[in-house]
């Protein structure tokens, strides 16, 4: 499991602060009061929950927010990615866990994250700090020898001090030679009671009976307790198999994925090995980026040099420039005179064309007679022409296509109302087998005068429409003329619409009435009648819409031929324009007006063109030798297009590599040494790239992330595997009775039947008491004078007392009992592979002073590099401290298997010299590949050997 970010909504100083990500090592880093206990305490409480408001430790309450709690991100967990979150709510805290996917869980999915490991269980196995290191300066050489063998076995001393408290309680009951313990003083009252017992008893006759009766009762009472009992241990079990139900879901599920998943075994150093070489092929890099820089430095020193071996390669060359250079300097001068010359002769001819309005690019007009200017007029009016009938033709294309899309309109709508023909048919036979009384004819006709008039008047309206809507696009004296005639028939609709309306108030109330007894009829006909017009409304305008489209090819061709004869109009204007250089932009009367400054400026050209020849030729004269000169292109930067500064930067290379001649030669030896390290570190990283791609060959990967990724799985898949030998060990008991049931409704219905007979055996039992107590009475009553029943009584009651005694002894000695047995058999399974991590771990702490730790006759001693061998006890406090950091660490790698959570340490080394505090980050570093290292501390020395990219920074 990993921590990847921390989320704080309030607890303590840390309001709404987060720090993520979180690296495989990291720091924090702060000054006293910055923060650091309060964090490790949040980390606690999210995982573990808020301490009580009874319990000693700090709860952290804000006192500037209302919020109080936080989350943490975790990754490689048995789910996967999640994210705990817990905040104030019950006594410790309500809990929720996030999956990947968005499902919610609590408490029961927090404890399997965490393997069931309780907060004490998590501080004393994977949290140190200095106490326990100081620790180890108060123990005796006994002491110190069990205590380093408890870390090694079990990753802590507490077994082992409780072992040692439960023994000392079980000798101050009883020692097997002892005379002052009180067991052994009860057992020597009890013997000399049971004497005086036995004498009084043998003077009762009937005493003998009694007791054989009240035997067999308690013989039966016996029984039946056994049953009760194994009954009752039957319950438990079921008991034990309902709480332990989703543990054995748990180790089920984990079954199943370990079957999909194939568990590949892995290289156990890869991960090491892959961080190894990736910080070495860092300080490869860091080493030629080194070299590089002093390369940097030599090559700043080098800026004339660089020309000191240009003029070794290029020496005879080099010479002639400079014998030539006293010739063509003055040839350089004349030029740039010239070319400033003819920068003012553009500058005027540029405000010329300015001036006359004629475009910077175009070409100046040659001079024009009368007969060319009247042949361009006659052009433009024949081309202004053709563009006017052109637009009287794309005037009338536009009407007539907003007209066929208004009778488009007017045909869809149609459509939509339009029956099919069967239907129409149907209709119109249907309407023809009705029987129409003859009084009531004239009101029907009356009704479809009225419709037939709404018609007229709708259709009316839709034509002035049209015509409103057609003088308003075509403009002109057309389009005026079909917007009054469009207005007048609006008019006209309006009154014949309006004038059926006010007819129909005339009608008498009795003929409305009769009429609307026909109404079915009538609606009918009117259905009929309507459907006829719409499809003679739908004919017409279809034939309006050929009629358009006809007109609109026609208006097309015309169009078309138009356009022919505008751009042959077009050409020949172009032709005659581009015949005299006369530009688009410029009028026939622009022409004769500025047909002065024309002259002046074709002047103005002609020195233009004079300057050019002139400069052409210098430019040649001087050309052989630029060629030559653009060799020392590469070694002076300057603007070669300003050859008078070309030759003054010439002059003074010469100087420059007269004076550093004496100076090249030790800085071009230094630079090749830098050359030839390189090239040694640069075949040194190619060859740990190398190595990396050998190493991501070994399991069949290409690249970091997917090597990563594999180890990843195969953790977690190693985890699976551990966890579930785990569930396996503490749940084998319940396995087959986990396989009996089906589900948790049938575990329930067992016990229920259970319950019902310990209830019953519980009946019997206690009537077969009541039987004894009379059996008892009665012997009570054969005992005569009442000494008996005193002696008896006392001997009862110290029985009963060394009985309780025996009990507690019995106690602590099976509790201490079980401790060793647990040191011993940890020992032997864990023990060997802790002890040989342990000497690798405690060789690197110690710089290899010492070589080995072993155990001999259970006790750890450790090997110097003479040879020479050690008792824990022989070793200085400094060393000591390394051997219990060694251990510590060597405990938690050889339980990854089992178990896989962050080791977190604070302010443990603070005491060490500075050689040790660096190779104790260097071992937690080495550890970081194994497990996730969260490492609080004030200590300034941490910013020079860790990563500044690994340590977050506590104000």
């Amino acid at each position: 499991m990993k921590i990847t970010a921390i989320e704080i909504y309030g607890y303590g100083k840390w309001i709404d602060t987060a720090f993520q990500p979180l690296s495989q090592f990291a720091v924090f880093y702060g000054k006293n009061e910055a923060g650091k206990t309060t964090l490790m305490s949040f980390i606690h409480s999210i995982l573990f929950g808020f301490p009580t408001k009874q319990s000693s430790e700090s709860r952290y309450e804000p006192k500037h927010s209302s919020r109080y709690g936080g989350r943490l991100k975790l990754s490689d967990t048995i789910y996967g990615d999640v994210i705990v979150e817990r905040i104030r709510g019950k006594a410790n805290g309500d809990v929720t866990v996030t999956l990947a996917n968005g499902t919610v869980g609590g408490d029961e999915w927090l404890e399997r994250i965490l393997y069931g490991i309780d907060k004490e269980t998590y501080q004393s196995l994977f949290s140190f700090d200095l106490k326990g290191i100081e620790d180890i300066q108060k123990m005796d050489p006994k002491k110190l020898n069990r205590y380093f063998l408890s870390i090694g076995t079990l990753g802590n001393e507490q077994l082992l001090k409780i072992a040692d408290r439960l023994e000392n309680k079980a000798s101050q009951y009883y020692k097997p030679t002892g005379r002052i313990p009180v067991i052994n003083k009860k057992i020597r009252q009890v013997e000399a009671m049971r004497k005086k017992l036995q004498q009084a008893k043998e003077k009762n006759n009937d005493y003998a009976k009694l007791e054989q009766h009240k035997d067999q009762l308690e013989n039966e009472i016996q029984h039946t307790k056994e049953k009760k009992q194994q009954q009752e241990a039957n319950l438990k079990n079921l008991q034990e198999l309902k709480a332990n139900w989703h543990y054995l879901e748990e180790k089920q599920w984990i079954e199943e994925r370990l079957k999909q998943e194939k568990l590949t075994e892995l290289p156990k150093d890869g991960l090491f090995q892959l961080q190894t070489i990736n910080e070495r092929i860092h300080e490869t890099q860091n080493q030629i980026n080194k070299l590089q820089e002093q390369l940097l430095q030599i090559n700043e020193q080098l800026q004339s040099s660089a020309e000191l071996r240009l003029f070794d390669e290029h020496q005879q060359e080099i010479e002639e420039i400079w014998q030539e250079i006293d010739i063509v300097e003055p040839k350089y001068d004349q030029l740039e005179q010239l070319k400033r010359t003819l920068d003012e002769q553009n500058s005027r001819f540029v405000q010329q064309k300015i001036k006359v309005g004629l475009p910077l690019d175009a070409t100046l007009p040659n001079p024009l007679s009368n007969e060319a200017v009247s042949q361009l007029q006659t052009l433009a009016e024949e081309q202004e022409e053709c563009s006017r009938r052109k637009a009287t033709v794309q005037e009338r294309i536009q009407y007539l296509d907003y007209q066929n899309q208004l009778i488009q309109e007017q045909l869809d709508k149609l459509e939509q109302k339009l029956w099919d023909n069967q239907t129409f048919k149907e209709k119109e036979n249907e309407l023809e087998k009705q029987k129409i009384d003859k009084k009531t004819e004239p009101k029907t006709r009356e009704k479809r005068s009225l419709f037939q008039s709404k018609r007229n008047a709708g259709s009316l309206l839709m034509v002035s429409l049209l015509l409103l809507a057609g003088g308003w696009i075509v403009g002109q004296t057309i389009g005026i003329v079909m917007m009054g005639i469009g207005l007048i028939l609006a008019v006209f609709s309006g009154k014949v619409w309006v004038k059926p309306f006010s007819d129909k108030k005339s009608v008498p109330e009795e003929e409305v009435k009769a009429a609307a007894e026909w109404d079915h009829t009538d609606s009918l006909f009117e259905k009929v009648v309507q459907q006829k017009e719409y499809r003679s409304q739908w004919r017409e305008r279809l034939a309006e819409g050929d009629q358009v489209v006809a007109e609109l090819d026609q208006l097309f061709q015309q169009k078309n031929l138009i356009e022919d004869e505008v751009k042959e109009k077009y050409q020949q204007q172009e032709e005659w324009r581009e015949r005299y250089h006369i530009p688009d932009s410029l009028s026939m009367e622009q022409l004769r007006k500025n047909e002065a400054q024309y002259a002046e400026m074709r002047k103005t050209a002609s020195e233009i063109k004079e300057s050019e020849q002139w400069i052409e030729q210098l430019e040649a004269e001087t050309s052989t030798w630029e060629k030559q000169a653009k060799l020392l292109e590469d070694v002076l930067y300057l603007d070669w297009h300003y050859m008078p500064g070309v030759v003054n930067k010439i002059k003074d290379m010469q100087q420059r590599i007269k004076t550093a001649l004496t100076e090249q030669e030790g800085l071009v030896q230094q630079e090749r040494e830098i050359h030839g390290k390189m090239q040694q570190w640069i075949k040194q990283q190619k060859e740990l790239e190398q190595k990396k791609r050998q190493l991501f060959q070994t399991i069949a990967v290409n690249n970091e992330e997917a090597f990563k990724e594999k180890y990843r799985l195969f953790q977690e898949l190693t985890d699976q595997n551990a966890r579930l030998q785990l569930l396996e060990s503490q749940f084998a008991d319940n396995q087959e009775a986990f396989n009996a049931f089906a589900d948790l409704n049938e575990v329930a219905e067992q016990m229920a039947s259970m319950e019902k007979e310990i209830a019953q055996l519980a009946k019997t039992e206690e009537k077969k008491l009541n039987e004894r107590i009379n059996c008892t009475l009665s012997l009570q009553r054969l005992e005569e004078g009442g000494g008996y029943s005193e002696i008896l009584q006392e001997t009862a009651n110290l029985e009963s007392e060394l009985q309780e005694l025996v009990d507690q002894w019995s106690s602590y000695k099976i509790a201490s009992f079980l401790i060793e047995r647990t040191l011993s058999l940890a020992k032997k399974d864990r023990l060997p592979e802790t002890i040989k991590d342990t000497a690798a771990f405690f060789a690197l702490l110690t710089r290899e002073q010492y070589q080995n730790v072993l155990l001999s006759e259970n006790k750890l001693v450790v090997q110097r590099q003479d040879g020479v061998l050690f008792d824990t006890f022989e070793l200085s406090t400094g060393t000591a401290e390394q051997l219990y950091v060694a251990l510590r660490f060597a405990f938690i790698k050889n339980t990854l298997d089992l178990v896989q959570l962050p080791l977190i340490i604070d302010d443990g080394f603070v005491n060490f010299d500075a050689n040790r505090k660096k190779e104790v980050l260097s071992l937690m570093k080495q550890m970081s590949a194994y497990t996730q290292v969260l490492y609080f501390t004030f200590d300034e020395a941490v910013e020079k050997v860790v990563q500044q990219d690994e340590i977050e920074m506590l104000y």
